[in-house]
């Protein structure tokens, strides 16, 4: 349909107006004859709107007039009328043509330059690197060297991680992206100590050397993972041949067993509160052990799992009466070790 209406443009056409009874006559003697009609609008029983084409025009006036029917000219459209009011006004096509021709010359250069994604950096020293890669307002789009404008941001501003060129029609572009600084304090060199002490079950090592190994027996404070590198390790000569001290962040995971102990007392007294059977010896019992337990688990870490509980009860009645007193043991699996930075004047 886009096509077809552009040739009609192309061959111009007119907007006909046609009045009489014998509309249906007129439309039929046009197809016998090949006049081309469209758009066609029955406005009343004696008045016709429609379009045809330019050059068909006065065939269908002839024809109407035969049949009685009036064929007037309400409008007219297409290349062939555009053309005729340009050459009766060629001041105006040759300015429109100037305009259009500046338009298309100024199309052909750069006149805005915006930078997007600096976070830190001033976007002035952005666009001061991209223009010294010829990238700047007025700079003519063929010119511009994407690869040299990058190049020269990236010798320009050591902080940049990424940068592009986006250009589009009379803007360019320049998208960045800053490096992130590492925290210090996630890079300061140390050693992984026990927190607790425990018997070691597994030893991981991702930085550093270990010193334990599972089957060991640590206390808290010992070191297990060290960050201070052995001489004549490859570890250690490729950190000395790179200009680097020898120590470094250790990392790694110790798993091993420990234990965690809560003692608890009941009396007589705090049984009867918690129990309604009274201060039985039984009651004594579940409220000491209970309050033994909670104390142990307490102090337990979230991450450790628990592997086996041991109780023990002591019924002291016969040197205090009425008083029973447990002891709770927790056997719990966890990490042993927690990273501890090295002092400053540790080498």
């Amino acid at each position: 349909m886009l096509v077809r209406r552009l040739w009609w443009h192309v061959r111009g056409y007119v907007i006909i107006r046609a009045y009489g009874r014998r509309l249906e006559a007129l439309i039929n003697g046009a197809v016998r004859e090949g006049l081309a009609l469209w758009d066609l609008e029955r406005a009343s029983s004696a008045l016709l709107l429609g379009r045809a084409f330019a050059a068909d025009y006065r065939r269908l006036a002839r024809l109407g007039r035969r049949l009685g029917v009036r064929v007037d000219v309400v409008g007219k459209a297409g290349l062939p009328f555009w053309a005729a009011q340009a050459r009766r006004r060629p001041g105006l096509v040759l300015g429109g043509a100037v305009f259009v021709g500046v338009l298309y010359w100024l199309a052909q250069f750069v006149w805005f330059v915006h930078v997007d994604g600096a976070q830190t950096l001033p976007p002035a020293a952005v666009l001061e690197a991209a223009a010294a890669a010829g990238l700047r307002p007025g700079a003519p789009r063929a010119d511009v060297r994407r690869e040299d404008v990058v190049r020269s941001l990236h010798l320009a501003l050591p902080r940049l991680a990424w940068a592009a060129v986006e250009l589009r029609g009379t803007v360019a572009t320049v998208r960045v992206v800053e490096r992130t600084e590492a925290d210090p304090a996630l890079t300061r060199p140390g050693h992984v100590v026990a927190v607790r002490d425990g018997l070691v079950e597994r030893v991981v090592v991702t930085a550093g050397e270990p010193l334990v190994a599972p089957g060991d027996t640590v206390q808290a404070g010992m070191t297990l993972i060290s960050g201070a590198l052995t001489p004549g390790t490859r570890a250690y000569e490729e950190r000395v041949q790179a200009g680097l001290p020898p120590v470094v962040r250790a990392a790694g995971s110790v798993l091993g067993r420990a234990w965690y102990r809560g003692y608890g007392e009941a009396r007589p007294e705090d049984a009867a509160a918690d129990d309604p059977a009274g201060a039985s010896p039984a009651a004594l019992t579940r409220a000491a052990v209970e309050r033994a337990r909670r104390q142990a688990r307490a102090s337990l870490p979230p991450e450790a799992r628990v592997i086996d509980e041991e109780v023990v009860v002591v019924d002291d009645r016969g040197v205090e009466p009425g008083v029973v007193r447990a002891a709770v043991t927790i056997t719990v699996l966890q990490e042993l070790g927690r990273f501890s930075p090295l002092a400053a004047e540790e080498p």
